[in-house]
């Protein structure tokens, strides 16, 4: 592995871990919702030891967390981290599928089970496959959306921006404004700085040659094959 891949493949995993807590935490308070919102159609045991055996599987996870970042872990061990991260996402996900399945023998005339189970699991997955999941080389990223008024998003994106900075990661960009929402969608708003991220989006394709003509190199392209041949950027 080469200094550049061992150092962009370490801030994942740091990354991904060092969010773990608070991923788990809103894992746990789903779960609890969801025995609520199904407390009067399943039976009440197997609710019970659902969410039992969910808990005990997000403290195991927790504790995996807490292990990665008790100290500096060696390049070796990488992919032995992300196999025992991906264990843990397939064992979420078969968790709820399981209670998907038992939603359907026990209350098949409630779909809106079904269909609040398939949304978290299409919900979780999209989260996770961009952490440890599936260990990605992440290159370019696009990133707006409010602040203080949807500060956990904006922390989350504060954290993930930062980490790609620090891998030397080229062409990310990011815009937090002032004011906004949570799912700013293409409306212009009231003519708010959040009402212009798409226009911010349509500039960076631009500035990094994606309106080039056919057969044309983009800037992007350049800055990529630049990364990977370059030396590890500086901490």
């Amino acid at each position: 592995m080469s200094p550049k891949q061992e150092h962009v493949e370490r801030e994942l995993l740091t990354i991904a871990f060092r969010t773990y807590p608070r991923g788990l935490a809103n894992g746990f308070m789903f779960g609890l919702f969801t025995i609520y919102f199904m407390w009067g159609k399943l039976p009440h045991a197997l609710l019970l030891s659902w969410i039992g055996a969910f808990a005990a599987l997000q403290v195991a996870r927790l504790a995996l967390s807490r292990a990665y970042l008790r100290r500096i872990q060696p390049v070796r061990s990488f992919a032995g981290w992300t196999r025992l991260a991906a264990a843990g996402y397939g064992a979420v996900g078969l968790a709820w599928g399981t209670l998907g399945a038992a939603a359907i023998h026990f209350a098949f005339e409630e779909k809106i089970f079904i269909l609040w189970i398939g949304f978290l699991i299409v919900l979780f997955a999209v989260l996770q496959s961009q952490t440890t999941g599936n260990k990605p080389l992440i290159l370019r990223s696009f990133i707006a959306g409010a602040g203080w008024q949807d500060k956990v998003h904006a922390v989350w994106a504060d954290e993930y921006f930062s980490a790609m900075l620090s891998a030397g990661i080229p062409n990310v960009e990011m815009h937090i404004y002032a004011r906004g929402t949570h799912g700013a969608g293409l409306q212009y708003r009231d003519f708010t700085g959040e009402g212009t991220w798409q226009d911010r989006f349509v500039q960076w394709m631009r500035d990094l040659g994606f309106f080039n003509k056919s057969g044309v190199e983009t800037l992007a392209a350049q800055d990529v094959a630049a990364f990977v041949k370059g030396p590890p950027p500086k901490p």
